[in-house]
């Protein structure tokens, strides 16, 4: 998916009048009350509001995310801006589903978990292969490319690298 196409849809846009209608207001308030503490409120006020405008619009886009890869059975959705090559690109029928509002979400379709996500970084080279080749796994990602699918694999990893620095007593 490509999130930065996301901002062509209605959703998005009404998203942004709703900011620019809340900035006015603020603005306008200041204008007409010369004091700090009404200051003060207002900017928190609107940090308060747009936050909450904010957090409606990305909702909205995952639960459209998820919604169209239920739909197309896709088992893991990416940004599209990770992506070297190949994959489908839902990004017009997310952007179709969000501006329609289709949210109803059955269970992931999940076909096989052959991609996993990690938070960690600096994963010596050996463990992450192990662990791909004992899993059948197909592809690590770092976990803030994956948008919907895949498995953690922190705690796995967490568990090989400390069984890797027990000292071994049969050396």
């Amino acid at each position: 998916v490509d999130l930065y196409k996301l901002r062509n849809s209605k959703t998005y846009q009404e998203s942004e009048r709703k900011l620019e209608e809340l900035k006015k207001d603020v603005e306008q308030k200041l204008k007409e009350n010369k004091g700090q503490n009404l200051e003060y409120f207002l900017k928190y006020n609107f940090d308060e509001k747009k936050e909450k405008i904010m957090k409606e619009y990305n909702e909205k886009v995952m639960k459209a995310i998820y919604y169209t890869a239920n739909k197309e059975k896709i088992g893991l959705v990416v940004s599209k801006s990770v992506l070297i090559y190949g994959g489908l690109d839902l990004t017009e029928k997310v952007i179709e589903n969000l501006d329609k509002g289709n949210f109803d979400n059955l269970p992931l379709y999940n076909n096989v978990q052959i991609i996993a996500y990690t938070k960690q970084k600096n994963i010596p080279q050996e463990i992450v292969k192990q662990i791909y080749e004992e899993k059948k796994i197909y592809i690590v990602l770092d976990k803030k490319d994956v948008l919907l699918g895949g498995f953690d694999l922190d705690e796995l990893l967490q568990k090989q690298q400390k069984d890797k620095d027990k000292p071994n007593p049969h050396k």
